[in-house]
């Protein structure tokens, strides 16, 4: 398995898990994305992520495919470390990214700045997962 792919059983596709995230997730904030999370013991191990961008705020398609395209690519490269967490630990992990800026020429750097602080906040919380237990 290579360790930098993003295949389609890691997105989130279903209605109803995206209608749960959003509900009972939490949210936390990395510069202009929006990640909204759910920690769980239930279901099956792993971790599933949605990635979006608003058509309110981005109506050229154009501009919401490069932004998702700059966020799917950010979260490929560095997604490994909270990877192996979630399986050792038996975690059902639902995310969300969601890009709330007003800009679509962002550069990819910017953009796995925000990507990596978001990725480590939720390794943070996957750690305190850990020390409950």
């Amino acid at each position: 398995m290579n360790i930098f792919s993003f295949k389609k059983e890691n997105r989130i596709t279903l209605r109803n898990e995206i209608d749960t995230l959003f509900r009972y997730g939490k949210v936390f904030y990395s510069g202009p994305l929006r990640l909204v999370y759910r920690i769980g013991k239930e279901g099956v191990p792993g971790i599933k992520i949605l990635i979006t961008v608003p058509r309110k705020k981005f109506r050229n398609a154009t501009h919401r495919n490069r932004l998702k395209r700059l966020m799917r690519e950010a979260y490929r490269l560095n997604h490994r470390n909270i990877i192996p967490e979630t399986r050792i630990l038996s975690l059902n992990i639902r995310a969300g990214l969601i890009y709330t800026g007003e800009r679509h020429d962002v550069p990819f750097n910017d953009m796995e700045k925000w990507v990596t602080a978001a990725l480590k906040h939720l390794a943070g919380e996957i750690s305190a997962v850990k020390v409950t237990d």
